[in-house]
């Protein structure tokens, strides 16, 4: 499917090649609820590169000699440089990106489809797929399709589907999670593709979430692998939870179905008003 994403006075919105709509993706509606996990990992990470840096500085200050002048705590800022976050998120990125690739990899081969040379991977990420790779053989899951987008017309929103496949022969919805633990916006999220999907799909049986560790720290606290079968009525509270973030979205936003037209003309008069401002 090609899709066509535009600018408009609510973000970037998703255009339905069925209605000219412009709709907001699934992940529009589960960000207003922010992200603590974000914040707490962003927060270990800061801490263990501030104690990664002070231990090698003390080392430097007591056993080489190093000048105390200027004070510690200045040689401390100074050497910790910047936030640790970014770069430690990065490499997380790095890591979801190459086992994500890798897994994708395996499912279409195993599928027989075209799955073109196999990609790199190596280190941390390896786990990831070696930790699919023995759920899907043994649970004789077999791809039948990845990266699939929904519209759904009558509520208003878009959704990505990771993957359709069979289960033991059942046809389920799947979405991967590269990490040590599933969280809510996630299921959230994911509810709201499954519902979609059925749609078009109506045999869909359940939704499952996969989660795969990226490194031996995931393994510790989330343990080595993870499945969660979404399906009954914990996907419709789910789902029920996803409408009213939607409407929430909708609310704060000021948001209102336009076809591309339409939100051309708004951007326009937005861009008018703000020169006026100016002027």
């Amino acid at each position: 499917m090609i899709e066509t994403q535009i600018k408009t006075p609510w973000g970037r919105l998703y255009v339905s090649p069925t209605s000219g709509i412009c709709f907001p993706n699934a992940k529009h509606a589960t960000g207003v609820l922010g992200s603590g996990a974000l914040a707490g990992w962003a927060a270990n990470a800061e801490r263990k590169h501030i104690v990664d840096t002070a231990c090698a500085l003390f080392d430097l200050v007591v056993r080489k000699g190093f000048p105390t002048t200027p004070p510690f705590r200045d040689q401390l800022e100074a050497a910790a440089g910047k936030l640790a976050m970014g770069a430690a998120r990065q490499e997380s990125m790095d890591i979801g990106e190459q086992a994500n690739a890798h897994i994708l990899w395996q499912m279409k081969t195993t599928a027989k489809m075209d799955a073109g040379n196999e990609p790199k991977i190596e280190g941390p990420a390896t786990l990831a797929s070696m930790a699919f790779s023995d759920w899907a053989k043994k649970e004789r899951f077999i791809l039948h399709r990845v990266d699939n987008v929904f519209y759904d017309e009558d509520i208003g929103y878009r959704a990505d589907l990771y993957a359709l496949g069979t289960l033991k022969g059942k046809l389920v919805a799947v979405e991967l999670q590269i990490g040590k633990s599933i969280y809510d916006d996630k299921l959230i999220r994911f509810a709201a593709a499954v519902k979609v999907a059925r749609h078009e799909n109506p045999d869909i049986k359940e939704g499952i979430v996969i989660r795969v560790p990226k490194t031996l720290e995931d393994i510790d606290k989330g343990g080595s692998f993870e499945v969660k079968h979404l399906f009954g009525n914990e996907l419709e509270q789910y789902f029920t939870c996803f409408t009213h973030l939607l409407h929430y979205w909708q609310s704060i936003k000021g948001y209102s179905r336009c076809t591309v037209e339409e939100v051309k003309d708004l951007n326009a008069a937005a861009k008018l008003e703000k020169i006026a401002a100016v002027g």
